[in-house]
C-alpha cells in the first residue's frame, strides 16, 4: 500500500475519531444540564412544599380537656357551673419541638374578655413567644382577635416554623384495665391551708420513668393564697414530626369567694 493512500486512511479515521469526542462531550454537558436543572427544580419543590405547609393560617379549634358541664351548684335556687375552664385551642408544630397554641383564659368574675397567644419550645419547655391584648375587651372571640391580629400571629408562625395541624387527641397516659404504671406520673404535696381550712396542694412535680432512669419534667410550690384545690395529668400531645410530646398538667383554682372554681394547665416537654 502506498505512503499516500495510507495517510488517507488515519486522516479518515482521525475525522471519525473526532466526531465521536465531540459528540460524546456534547451528550455530557446535555445531560449535566439536565441533571442540575432536574436537581434545581427538585430543590424549589421541597421549598414550596414547605411554604405551602406554613401557608393559610387559619383561626384554630377549641381542644376539650376535661368534662365538666355536668357539674353544678345552686345559690338561692339559680343553677351555675362549679367548675370554668381555661379555653385551649391548639394550633400547629415546628420540626424542631416548637409548638403554637392559644388560651382563653376563664373569666372568673372581672367581666372581661381574656386572650393569650403562646409559642413553647418542647425541648426545655420554656415559652419562646407570648401575646395578649394590651387591654381587655368586655366582650370579645378568638375569631375576632385572630382576625384583628393575623398579620401579626401569621409572621410569627412562620418565623418559628410552625405548620398548623387541622386535628388534635390527648393521648391518655393512664390505660384503661393496665396493669402497668403510666411512664408520666404525678406526686402531689397537700398541706391545711388556714386562710380556707381546708386541704390545697403544696407542691406538685410531674415525672416520667422511675428510679435511676427518671425525669423532672414539671416542679412547682404554690404560696398560701394560690388556693390549688387539686392537680392531674390530662394527657400528652404527640408532634408529627419527632418523638417529642406536650404534656398536659391541669390545676384547679379556689374561686375567689367560692364557687365557681377555674381549671388552669401547663404545658411540659418531653420525649
Amino acid at each position: 500500500m502506498s505512503l499516500h493512500k495510507t495517510n488517507l486512511i488515519t486522516s479518515e479515521r482521525m475525522k471519525i475519531y473526532l466526531k465521536l469526542i465531540c459528540i460524546a462531550a456534547a451528550a455530557t454537558a446535555f445531560c449535566a444540564c439536565k441533571n442540575s436543572n432536574t436537581a434545581g427544580q427538585e430543590s424549589k419543590t421541597q421549598e414550596q412544599a414547605v411554604s405551602n405547609e406554613m401557608e393559610g393560617y387559619a383561626a384554630p379549634l377549641e381542644l376539650k380537656y376535661v368534662d365538666v358541664e355536668d357539674k353544678t351548684y345552686e345559690v338561692e335556687g339559680h343553677t351555675y357551673p362549679l367548675y370554668l375552664t381555661d379555653k385551649f385551642y391548639p394550633i400547629g408544630w415546628s420540626k424542631d419541638g416548637k409548638f403554637a397554641y392559644i388560651t382563653e383564659p376563664a373569666d372568673e368574675a372581672v367581666g372581661a374578655y381574656f386572650f393569650e397567644f403562646s409559642i413553647i419550645d418542647l425541648n426545655s419547655s420554656e415559652t419562646v413567644f407570648s401575646w395578649k391584648p394590651e387591654e381587655n375587651p368586655e366582650t370579645g372571640s378568638l375569631q375576632q382577635t385572630w382576625d384583628e391580629n393575623h398579620t401579626m400571629f401569621e409572621e410569627v408562625l412562620r418565623q418559628h416554623g410552625i405548620v398548623q395541624q387541622e386535628k388534635f387527641a390527648l393521648e391518655a397516659l393512664e390505660l384503661e384495665g393496665s396493669d402497668k404504671d403510666p411512664e408520666i406520673w404525678m406526686d402531689t404535696t397537700m398541706a391545711f391551708n388556714s386562710f380556707i381550712c381546708s386541704s390545697c396542694v403544696q407542691k406538685v412535680r410531674v415525672i416520667k420513668g422511675f428510679d435511676q432512669d427518671s425525669k423532672l419534667l414539671f416542679e412547682k410550690t404554690y404560696g398560701e393564697y394560690d388556693l390549688v384545690l387539686d392537680e392531674n395529668l390530662a394527657g400528652t400531645l404527640r408532634s408529627p414530626y419527632e418523638n417529642i410530646q406536650a404534656t398536659m398538667i391541669l390545676y384547679v383554682s379556689r374561686g375567689y369567694e367560692g364557687p365557681p372554681h377555674v381549671y388552669h394547665f401547663v404545658l411540659a416537654g418531653t420525649r
